[in-house]
C-alpha cells in the first residue's frame, strides 16, 4: 500500500496521499502502544516502507513535548519569580493578604513559604 501511495497515479490528489499517510501514522502509533498481534519485524519492516513519514511522526512528537516542556519551565520560572517577590515583600511587613494579591499568589501558600523559611 505504502509503495502504491509513494509511487499513485497523477489522479490521485496530494490531499488524498497525505490524509492516507496520517492513517499509516496513526496506525503505527496505535500498535506501538498495544499488545497487537503483530511482530517486530512486520513493524520493522512497516516503519521503514514509511520512513520519511514515521520520522515526521517522531519530529512532531518530539517537538510537542519540547514545547510542553518549555511551557512548564516557563511557568514554574514565573511560579519561582512570584514567591521570591513574596519573600521581598515580607521584608516590607506587609500583610500575607497584600502580598497574596500582589504577587497574585494563594495566601495559604504565601503562608507555606513564609513557615517554610522561618
Amino acid at each position: 500500500m505504502s509503495k502504491f501511495l509513494k509511487n499513485g497515479t497523477s489522479q490521485q490528489s496530494e490531499k488524498d496521499i497525505q490524509l492516507a499517510n496520517e492513517i499509516f501514522d496513526l496506525g503505527l502509533v496505535y500498535l506501538m502502544n498495544t499488545e497487537a498481534d503483530i511482530t517486530k519485524e512486520e513493524l520493522i519492516k512497516a516503519s521503514l516502507e514509511r520512513s520519511d513519514s514515521v520520522q515526521t511522526l517522531a519530529q512532531r512528537l518530539l517537538d510537542e513535548g519540547m514545547e510542553k516542556g518549555m511551557e512548564r519551565g516557563i511557568e514554574k520560572g514565573k511560579y519561582d519569580e512570584k514567591l521570591k517577590i513574596a519573600l521581598n515583600l515580607q521584608k516590607k511587613s506587609l500583610s500575607i493578604e497584600t502580598i497574596a494579591e500582589v504577587t497574585e499568589l494563594n495566601p495559604d501558600d504565601v503562608k507555606k513559604l513564609f513557615e517554610k523559611k522561618k
